[in-house]
């Protein structure tokens, strides 16, 4: 019973030491390591309980561990929610929809460009995505947003779509993120509140990173529905593949507010 309880504490102690990582290279590396836990932990139960009773055992914690996903019961560090209209539909669609189950980090918390983010409002914590970080130059044309002088948009795969210069705008503003300022946008935009609203967020207020969604979609041939786990770490790119930290020497000029 000891050495059950051992090996059952280091799986639990794998989820909240290690994180559940936001690839899928480092994905698969981690439930290898959780596969390897589970079979040390069968031939260390069949020496002592013999095959049949430690198979049984085992079965019995990977139902238990099914069941506690159904039940959005996780590991301390972690949370699950089902997807509804209400919670993420409208500022994350259609990269989040109802039905989805998303799963969500709340330590180890990386505030890099692309993560989709949960932010602590106080009275409620909304997920958005990162798109600027502390040095970058954001310009708000009405509804647009670009960063470093390119817009990002989950229908164009996150492409670096260029500034225009002859952009007419009602509503024009440009800023220099300080130190711990974050810009946050809904994948969304046209249907989002955002800090194109309420302005740029402090670092403290990003509490975790929204990792993964388990989807269960039915094709239109195969009436069986179908498993897809799908990272939520946006790779943002500029045109000719340049990589957007090269913008860093813009972010590092002198800006003059336009309002």
């Amino acid at each position: 019973m000891r050495v059950t309880l051992t090996i059952l504490l280091m799986m639990l102690a794998s989820l909240r030491l290690f994180a559940i990582p936001d690839s899928f290279e480092h994905l698969n590396m981690f439930v290898l390591a959780l596969g390897f836990l589970l079979l040390l932990a069968l031939v260390l139960l069949t020496r002592r309980h013999g095959i049949i009773k430690s198979g049984i055992f085992i079965g019995f914690c990977l139902t238990g561990l099914a069941v506690g996903l159904n039940q959005q019961l996780l590991p301390p560090g972690y949370s699950v929610a089902k997807a509804t209209p209400m919670n993420f539909f409208n500022s994350a669609y259609p990269t989040i929809k109802p039905g989805d189950m998303i799963f969500t980090r709340y330590f180890n918390v990386s505030r890099q460009r692309g993560e989709m983010v949960a932010i602590d409002f106080g009275d409620r914590v909304i997920k958005k995505r990162i798109q600027g970080i502390p040095g970058d130059i954001i310009r708000q044309c009405d509804n647009e947003v670009f960063v470093n002088g390119y817009k990002y948009r989950a229908e164009e795969n996150w492409q670096g779509q260029p500034e225009r210069n002859n952009m007419l705008c009602i509503r024009d503003k440009t800023l220099k993120l300080g130190p711990d300022q974050y810009f946050v946008l809904g994948d969304n935009y046209r249907n989002s509140t955002d800090s194109r609203n309420f302005g740029a967020i402090a670092g403290t207020a990003i509490v975790g990173n929204v990792v993964y969604l388990i989807r269960f979609s039915a094709q239109a041939n195969q009436p069986d529905e179908q498993l897809q786990i799908i990272p939520l770490t946006a790779h943002f790119s500029q045109p000719n593949d340049q990589a957007l930290a090269q913008s860093t020497d813009q972010a590092n000029t002198p800006v003059v507010s336009r309002q």
